[in-house]
């Protein structure tokens, strides 16, 4: 800390490095500076900030392997996915200019995002490392499936990739490089939605699938009257873990029948979650990993979740994603101001 605030930043940064090696434990003394810095737009001390982050303990063994922005001509990397589902969607942007920079690049991701980077990202070797769930816990495998791939000569976690790759505003491409959903599921999934009739198929998610992790941030669902409101449209459960008394609740106070496929696995299953998305006319959400995985596929997406645009730090400053410049984001404070997000996205998608 006391290089940090003497402006030593990467002297600082070699020497967390090496602490973490003899004790990965301190990567939980993280103070949390990139926070506030990326949500005012500093993204220079932003990302640099952001090398403090506690899943930066993953590091393990290949500490002194840290890329920091060395000439890749002829390398191997290897880019870590950290954090969680949701995040590595999105800094998945930043994947294809690493390997456009890289001999090689060999990307360790969430079991359940393999199919889905493998066809995104055919020149790179995507391997499922790890199991990323949401009450924090992390299942890892072991590295001796390395040993069947080039040796590696740097390291990079995905999350660090912004701060070679993005580090302005200006340098965020004005559109997103798109994740390739299975091209025979999609036409599945096309057939499927055209049998409920005419009319556009609406998919809509709005909360966490864990009934005991609810956050302020979910609008209630009777804010999303306005949307339900729409006539001659059919709305698609794309939410986890729908319980009965939804369903019940949207018949009763919308007459919504929504329509539930339960052929699919909407957490497990991600690569047919994103064909699903794909078929759709737009998806309405809140902020779930489901906004990131329909706009990183293409899908007109709209996203309503109550707070402060300040205290999003994904923002960037701005009043939209700069991961994907087309997901519509609505987040306000006031259930009037959130209902006003809601009629803007029946406009939006009707």
């Amino acid at each position: 800390q006391i290089l940090k605030d003497n402006g030593l930043w990467n002297e600082a940064l070699i020497k967390h490095r090496q602490a973490l090696r003899l004790n990965p434990k301190l990567a939980n003394t993280d103070n949390f500076d990139s926070v506030p810095l990326l949500a005012q737009g500093n993204l220079k001390q932003g990302w640099r900030a952001f090398e403090w982050r506690n899943t930066i303990g993953s590091l393990g063994f290949f500490t002194d392997k840290v890329w920091n922005g060395e000439d890749l001509t002829g390398k191997t990397v290897l880019v870590w996915g950290e954090q969680g589902i949701g995040d590595q969607i999105m800094f998945s942007t930043c994947l294809q200019d690493i390997i456009e920079k890289a001999e090689h690049v060999i990307i360790g991701t969430d079991e359940r995002l393999v199919t889905l980077f493998q066809r995104s990202f055919p020149k790179a070797i995507i391997q499922g490392v790890a199991r990323y769930t949401a009450n924090g816990e992390t299942r890892v495998q072991d590295f001796k499936w390395l040993e069947e791939h080039p040796s590696i000569d740097f390291f990079a976690p995905q999350g660090s990739l912004p701060r070679f790759f993005r580090p302005s505003i200006e340098s965020f491409p004005s559109t997103s490089n798109r994740l390739i959903s299975d091209p025979h599921r999609l036409k599945y999934w096309g057939r499927k939605l055209a049998k409920l009739g005419p009319g556009k198929k609406i998919g809509v998610s709005w909360r966490s699938h864990l009934m005991e992790r609810q956050s302020s941030c979910y609008p209630a669902l009777p804010l999303w009257q306005s949307l339900f409101d729409i006539k001659g449209v059919h709305f698609i459960n794309m939410q986890p873990g729908v319980i009965p008394q939804e369903v019940q609740m949207m018949r009763d106070s919308f007459g919504v029948s929504i329509t539930i496929f339960s052929e699919i696995d909407l957490i497990e299953n991600l690569d047919d979650t994103a064909a699903l998305c794909g078929a759709l006319d737009s998806v309405v959400t809140t902020r779930v990993s489901l906004q990131w995985l329909a706009a990183a596929i293409g899908t007109p997406v709209w996203s309503i979740a109550r707070g402060q645009h300040k205290s999003e730090w994904c923002m960037l400053g701005r009043e939209y994603y700069p991961w994907f410049p087309d997901l519509n984001v609505c987040i306000e404070e006031t259930d009037d101001l959130l209902i006003r997000g809601f009629c803007r996205a029946a406009k939006g998608v009707s």
